[in-house]
């Protein structure tokens, strides 16, 4: 844009075009600037502000602006319409014109539902006739024709030239984010809140866009607060609709901030008291009631207004789930299309321990506690990274890192909630914390006992079951006494070649992968149907974990000098590491029990996470 500009020998302001790339592609509005009429809107406002508005729905204020108003200005004399006088008067009311705009565009998203479907000429006519907007037939049709030429917002469809049969928003995002305006610009918002609550999500982008208008647009705190309160009342009701806006309440309840909540005492259902209602149910949305990416959502929310499960934010609170000793089937079948090579040949693994694996991935709340607690500092933790020269004085830094760090890797949220799995780490930083895990609980563990890295052999038979598996799963949280082997009733495990860890058929119920559309990683206990038989979730999909073995071929040793040398801790880095369980991006193949792939230890992403295992030395 700037570039061009210059080559039209037009004044471009000193490193503009730096400036405008780097807010473009910056975390606030990366998924914005991915639309190309978007873009061009961000290079016009930057253009003219030199700056791009911290918020989207700021950003999209500003777009609106331009598509009603100046785009018709350089279009006049193109299309040779010339406004009557009432349609210029109306115009310039930018209040009137706003309020048409945003009642468009809801009646728009209101009959879409995701289908293509228009508003029809005839019937927009007739709500454009109303007193509180155009209030005159003729003059609506001629707003019709005006903005469908030449404002770029609204566009016609069929019908004669000039006339157009329907119209329509050219842009989905513009629909939802007036449609959100629409919305909060109710006498009572909550009500309308709480009716679409009862359609599904598709009004869910809509009434977030709506929340952020009342707060950064149009500065209605009070006005967002009531919002808030009203959608989560304090009586609890049992039904999906109620639970929907239960999310939206702690969606917006989050855009103002646990600070600011706990700081109103305007009414004796605001503040303090709402968050003690409202964060206990945020927490019951995650495992049931809603969509997959809404559940994701509550994690969001429960992340900035304060997650209160220890299991996801405490150390001495993370649960273990019991695998006992015995025998499994590992690999892929022979005959299996959908199983690569490396997955065979099929075998039977006995391991002679029981162990507890960790119930979900390790959080970045949980990785937080090691940062914080001294543990890049320790060089007992970090031998072999020292020795590939990639720790050095409380500092890491692996093979493609820019700089030396002193934690993980920063992607931005939602990667760095409290409450999502931590990513950005590299095997050698999943070691340095187990290791310091092990001193941190050594009284917590049977004698003999540690807290490790799963192989990958402890962590497919925690994913498939064994020849046997418990009645019911054994958890406990690592604060409590994890004995050896646990009196448990046993059972004959029907499906001991499963392909998921919950048994044959894959919905995005189950798991956080490309199918679920959540696009990132979720907070944990997001996806409780997805269990193996031993309670331990999420080892499909939300994100890669490490494990402490050494890419081999099968079959894989049980015991002896064999299985010592494939969970060599020491070897070289530039011998890869096995990492299971496939990410939120991955397919449904890649999500399977059996599915393996290997990183080189100093690698890392957006995507590599672990959890960790107690288990015998």
């Amino acid at each position: 844009w700037y570039r061009r500009q210059r080559d039209l020998g037009r004044t471009v302001p000193e490193h503009a075009e730096d400036d405008l790339a780097q807010v473009a592609a910056g975390p606030a509005l990366r998924e914005l600037s991915s639309n190309p009429m978007m873009l061009t809107t961000m290079a016009i406002i930057h253009q003219k502000q030199t700056r791009l508005p911290d918020q989207r729905v700021k950003l999209y204020r500003e777009a609106v602006d331009i598509l009603l108003r100046r785009w018709q200005q350089r279009k006049a004399g193109e299309t040779g319409l010339t406004p009557s006088a009432a349609l210029s008067a109306f115009l310039r009311d930018d209040l009137k014109l706003r309020l048409v705009m945003e009642r468009l565009a809801y009646e728009a998203h209101r009959a879409k539902r995701g289908a293509a479907v228009d508003l029809e000429r005839g019937a927009t006519l007739v709500l454009l006739d109303q007193a509180e907007y155009l209030g005159d037939t003729s003059l609506a049709a001629e707003f019709l024709d005006y903005v469908d030429q030449r404002a770029g917002l609204l566009l016609g469809r069929g019908g004669e030239l000039g006339h157009p049969a329907t119209y329509s928003f050219p842009h989905r995002t513009f629909q939802e984010y007036l449609a959100g305006c629409y919305l909060v610009g109710q006498r009572e918002p909550d009500r309308t809140y709480y009716a679409h609550a009862a359609e599904g999500d598709y009004f869910g982008l809509a009434a977030r866009l709506g929340a952020e208008e009342l707060l950064y647009n149009r500065r209605n705190l009070h006005g967002l607060l009531d919002l808030a309160y009203h959608l989560c009342p304090a009586h609890e009701i049992a039904t999906t609709q109620a639970r929907r806006a239960t999310l939206w309440a702690g969606l917006t309840a989050a855009l103002a901030g646990r600070e600011t909540i706990e700081r109103d005492a305007n009414g004796p259902d605001g503040g303090p008291v709402y968050l003690a209602r409202l964060i206990p149910r945020l927490a019951a949305l995650l495992a049931a009631g809603l969509t997959p990416p809404e559940r994701a959502d509550a994690g969001v929310a429960l992340a900035r207004l304060g997650d209160p499960r220890g299991e996801a934010m405490t150390i001495e609170g993370m649960a273990f789930c019991f695998v006992p000793a015995g025998r499994f089937v590992m690999g892929s079948a022979a005959g299996d299309k959908a199983a690569d090579s490396d997955e065979k040949p099929q075998h039977a693994v006995d391991l002679a321990y029981g162990y507890w694996m960790g119930r979900y991935p390790v959080t970045n709340a949980q990785y937080a506690a090691f940062v914080a607690g001294g543990g890049y500092d320790v060089r007992d933790y970090w031998p072999e990274a020292a020795a590939a020269d990639f720790w050095r004085q409380g500092e890491f830094k692996g093979r493609w890192d820019d700089t030396w760090r002193r934690g993980p890797n920063d992607y931005g949220e939602p990667f760095t909630l409290p409450n999502h799995p931590v990513v950005g780490v590299s095997w050698y930083e999943a070691l340095a914390f187990v290791r310091w895990l092990s001193g941190r609980a050594a009284r917590s563990l049977p004698a003999g006992w540690e807290a490790r890295l799963p192989s990958e052999a402890e962590w497919e038979k925690a994913a498939r079951g064994g020849e046997e598996i418990p009645v019911s799963a054994v958890i406990r949280p690592l604060g409590a006494d994890l004995a050896a082997a646990p009196g448990i009733m046993r059972q004959a495990n029907r499906e001991s070649q499963r392909t998921y860890p919950w048994g044959e058929e894959i919905t995005p119920e189950k798991a956080n992968y490309d199918d679920t559309a959540i696009g990132a990683t979720s907070a944990v206990g997001c996806f409780p149907l997805g269990a193996s038989p031993y309670g331990v979730e999420e080892l499909s999909g939300n994100v890669w974990e490490w494990t402490r073995s050494l890419w081999g071929d099968y079959p894989y040793p049980a015991a002896g000098p064999a299985r010592v040398g494939r969970e060599n801790l020491k070897a070289g880095p530039n011998e890869g590491r096995v990492i299971r369980g496939s990410a939120y991006y991955g397919n449904r193949t890649g999500v399977r029990c059996a599915y393996r792939y290997g990183d080189p230890p100093h690698g890392l992403g957006r995507f590599h996470g672990f959890r960790v295992v107690v288990s015998p030395l």
